[in-house]
């Protein structure tokens, strides 16, 4: 019986990069500028939330505190209210704050609205470090319904990125 030797073949190919021409883009349309400008203007005042949960370790029998979740929420007041939604801190036992130049601060929880899925948060930071959101109104309740309306996020331990949701 003869055993046979496996033959590898190698097949080697070199190629060369060749540069391609980049178009330039040319100005956004109007509504990308808005999302732009709503970026710019909104994004310091949105902050993650991470839910906290307890938890015993198993060898040393002692209790800590576990992240269990992670939302969003926006600075409603410079002295320390924050707004989320519910679901986000439903059932913690705590929540950590992160604002967007990554300071992370114990948030107490003021008031929550489930049935709404509404609660607000309090931190204690520095006036300057809690810019609030800008708020708008429409003249009227026609002007009101048949707007859009943009409901962003910032994914947690990212900067500059945003997500967005449009309902028209």
């Amino acid at each position: 019986m003869s055993t046979a030797c496996p033959v590898r073949l190698v097949i080697s190919l070199t190629l060369a990069a060749v540069p391609r021409a980049v178009a330039p883009r040319g100005a956004l349309a109007a509504d990308e500028q808005a999302h732009v400008d709503l970026f710019r203007t909104a994004s310091p005042s949105v902050v993650n939330i991470t839910s906290l949960g307890v938890q015993r370790d198993l060898f040393s029998m002692n209790v800590q505190q576990v992240p269990r979740g992670t939302g969003t929420g926006f600075v409603w007041h410079e002295h320390g209210h924050i707004v989320t939604n519910f679901h986000v801190i439903q059932g913690a036992n705590g929540a950590r704050v992160t604002l967007a130049d990554q300071t992370s601060c114990d948030a107490e929880l003021v008031g929550a609205f489930p049935d709404r899925d509404l609660a607000v948060l309090r931190i204690e930071a520095p006036k300057d470090k809690l810019p609030p959101i800008a708020l708008g109104c429409s003249p009227s309740a026609a002007a009101t319904a048949a707007r859009c309306r943009q409901a962003t996020s910032s994914p947690p331990s990212t900067t500059n990125r945003w997500s967005t949701s449009t309902t028209c």
